[in-house]
């Protein structure tokens, strides 16, 4: 599809916007202050004071050498646990003043680099900070309640500590706290004794919970019994808090028990002990768990990765003991991934931006894939402007944890020219390898959202079909560009949301790709 386009003055201004882009934000990335570095422009001398028993405070800002400057943020603290931050002062000087039930305990004032914080001694220089907490006006405490007789923490006008006397322990307060129906110490079997500040959690053989997966719980698990006599009351323990090893004595794996609930008892039978000495018999290995580890789509003994030679039909070379699914067999590869949201090709400006031009990337090396990424630090709604151009929140991801996957795009690119070049909204590539029926599958794909060139709505097909858009003799513009390439001993998928063929302008130009994912293996990984 051929959009509406004026290639004749504006093909070689738009093209070296690319360029000048790609300086811009070479030059914002590979030049900028690093974090933490500040200039004296950037300090400020900040004053600030309380008054009307800390309800009211006002604030000002200079520069060192005396000029005015705006305050960033002031950040205010109340007696009642309140935190309001006001981010919208945009003046050298900050004011408010407030009433009862307002009082403030303390402030911070940023502007520039520079923060201070202002401390009210409960008065706000009100009467000298002479009063009494408990006839000082102010609810010191928080508790909402002000001074003596309101105040339960005061007893009297002349008390300086308006908090409460400290509160009992939860063991000895009279108050079913952790909803038993059990009180405090001894008889609620949570508390140790009655200084315990804790009624919760109750050991394992006073909890209500089957925690050993014998299908007994509490007093009617031998394991909660002294003797191991689940019909004998006297011998139980509510505090015991292992339900697994009561009663006789013995280890997990040689117990008897299902202690696990596999329906497998004890040393050998159950794959998850590793002798009779073992005192768990949880959890089961990848290749006993029920649980398709490898996303093969085989389970087990179904799973060839599971057999000692690599044969899922010999059932004498399984092994349930194996606690990896994914590397017995005949897995001898492995898959790669990349994932890049900007990258410019062949620019003349190689030799000071590089070549290529790629600062949002993640799994750089692409093999192996690795968990990695490579996203802009700045995310959200900012615009990054770099003078020609400017990007919404670039991202790069790589993900090996289920294979293979690389995702990248941005939210929104625009590079100016008059009245403007390219524009386009929501790119994004992504692309994944798997293991299916016992083989690697790669897929993936990428969407734009909407493309202007020029000013120009381009309407673009359904489905994120592929898109030809020819530059007059010399370059091509893709959407949703896909190649696979088919190597040696594997193959490679390649998306990319946003691709520039520059074809003959490349030594002025360079190609540009905005998100581009690459999944790839060799060899059978699976």
């Amino acid at each position: 599809m051929k959009a509406p386009f004026d290639m004749r003055k504006k093909r070689y201004a738009a093209l070296a916007f690319l360029s000048a882009f790609a300086l811009a934000v070479s030059g914002a990335i590979a030049f900028a202050d690093p974090p933490g570095s500040s200039s004296s422009n950037s300090e400020a001398v900040i004053t600030g004071s309380f008054s009307d028993e800390c309800r009211d405070f006002e604030a000002d800002a200079e520069k060192p050498d005396g000029k005015p400057k705006d305050i960033s943020y002031v950040e205010l603290h109340y007696a009642d646990g309140r935190v309001v931050k006001d981010e919208d002062v945009n003046s050298p000087h900050y004011e408010i003043d407030e009433g009862p039930g307002d009082e403030k305990t303390h402030v911070f004032v940023k502007s520039g680099t520079t923060t201070e914080r202002f401390d009210c001694d409960g008065n706000g220089g009100g009467n000298g900070g002479d009063d009494p907490e408990c006839s000082d006006g102010v609810d010191n405490d928080g508790d909402k309640k002000i001074d003596h007789p309101e105040d339960p923490g005061c007893d009297s006008p002349e008390d300086n500590d308006e908090s409460d006397d400290p509160k009992q322990p939860e063991c000895s307060d009279g108050v079913d706290n952790d909803g038993d129906k059990k009180t405090d110490f001894p008889d609620d079997p949570g508390c140790e004794s009655s200084e315990d500040d804790s009624e919760a959690p109750n050991p394992e053989c006073s909890d209500g919970v089957d925690n050993d997966g014998d299908k007994k719980v509490d007093e009617d698990d031998p394991e909660c019994h002294t003797d191991g006599d689940a019909t004998n009351p006297d011998s139980y323990d509510p505090r015991d808090d292992d339900e697994s090893n009561g009663g006789t004595g013995d280890p997990e794996c040689s117990d008897g028990v299902d202690n696990d609930g596999d329906k497998k008892i004890d040393f050998p039978d159950d794959p998850g002990c590793e002798s009779s000495e073992d005192d768990s018999e949880a959890p089961n290995p990848e290749c006993s768990d029920g649980v398709d580890n490898d996303g093969d789509n085989k389970v087990d003994a179904d799973d060839p990765e599971c057999h000692t030679d690599g044969d899922a039909t010999n059932p004498d070379s399984y092994d349930p003991r194996d606690d990896d699914e994914s590397n017995g067999g005949t897995g001898d590869g492995a898959f790669s991934c990349r994932a890049s949201a900007l990258r410019i090709d062949g620019s003349p400006l190689a030799p000071i931006i590089g070549d290529p031009f790629e600062p949002f990337v993640a799994n750089a090396d692409q093999d192996p894939c690795v968990t990695d990424d490579g996203s802009s630090p700045l995310q959200g709604g900012s615009e990054q402007d770099f003078g020609s151009g400017s990007v919404k929140a670039a991202y790069a991801t790589t993900d090996d944890s289920e294979g293979a996957d690389a995702n990248a795009g941005v939210a929104h690119v625009l590079i100016e020219g008059d009245p403007g070049f390219v524009e386009a909204t929501v790119l994004d590539a992504h692309a994944s390898g798997r293991c299916e029926g016992g083989q690697p599958v790669l897929s993936g794909g990428s969407t734009v959202a909407t493309l202007n060139l020029n000013g120009n709505p381009v309407a673009l097909p359904p489905d994120n079909e592929h898109v030809e858009i020819p530059l007059g003799p010399l370059a091509t513009l893709h959407l949703n560009w896909t190649e696979t390439t088919q190597t040696e001993d594997g193959e490679v998928a390649t998306f990319r949301a946003l691709y520039l063929d520059a074809g003959e302008l490349e030594p002025a130009t360079g190609d540009v790709i905005i998100g581009e994912a690459i999944a790839d293996y060799s060899g059978n990984p699976c």
